[in-house]
């Protein structure tokens, strides 16, 4: 006999609810054609069958564009892993050869420049006594040792030629205001200038004699 009163909820024994997705951004399942969708479909043959880039590709090609950005930007950083020549030694990046050369023993000078990584450069060089005029010589080793990075690798003065006239600003936040600059006004940008200097002076040079 049939209940004379509440709802019936059928359900076939042999298939599993399907759970609801968290959000449309974590679902698996494509979601319905909208007109909006379809149009954009359309617009995508088109492009396609006229042999040009269709929205996906369009996107790649950002990505990659400011995936290379990233690449050109991280270039410049001190701890880029390209060999420097400077003062007789090779050095894995500018860090090592920063570092190592602000130390006041031989063995820490050379355990510093072996360092596996610029990070463990910095921190060895960190921890060993400095030399004594280190303060008045720290600049012009870090200005040799970025022109050394730039002239010595064409595809690195490249990079730096790229940014014309534009003011070069330092930002590594675990650097010294003396290095990097701020938006406090605090920092110095002693970082940036040698670079903006280095800059001038390739240009200088693949300028024609006036």
């Amino acid at each position: 006999m049939l209940p004379t009163s509440g709802t019936l909820s059928p359900t076939k024994p042999e298939v599993s609810p399907v759970a609801a997705e968290p959000s449309k951004w974590l679902s698996r399942r494509g979601e319905p054609l909208t007109p909006e969708g379809f149009l954009g479909e359309v617009a995508d043959l088109i492009d396609e069958l006229s042999g040009r880039p269709t929205a996906g590709e369009r996107c790649w090609e950002a990505v990659r564009r400011v995936s290379a950005q990233s690449d050109r930007t991280s270039s410049r950083r001190n701890e880029f892993p390209v060999s420097v020549e400077f003062a007789g030694e090779t050095y894995s990046s500018v860090l090592h050869g920063y570092w190592s050369l602000s130390a006041a023993d031989a063995s820490d000078r050379r355990r510093t420049a072996d360092a596996p990584t610029a990070r463990e450069a910095h921190d060895l060089g960190g921890r060993a006594p400095r030399r004594a005029d280190w303060s008045r010589v720290r600049l012009a080793v870090m200005t040799g040792l970025l022109r050394a990075k730039s002239t010595q690798h064409a595809e690195l003065a490249e990079i730096l030629v790229s940014t014309g006239d534009a003011t070069i600003s330092y930002t590594g936040s675990s650097d010294s205001p003396f290095w990097r600059d701020a938006s406090d006004h605090r920092g110095r940008n002693w970082m940036g200038r040698p670079l903006e200097l280095t800059r001038s002076e390739l240009v200088a040079q693949r300028s024609p004699a006036g």
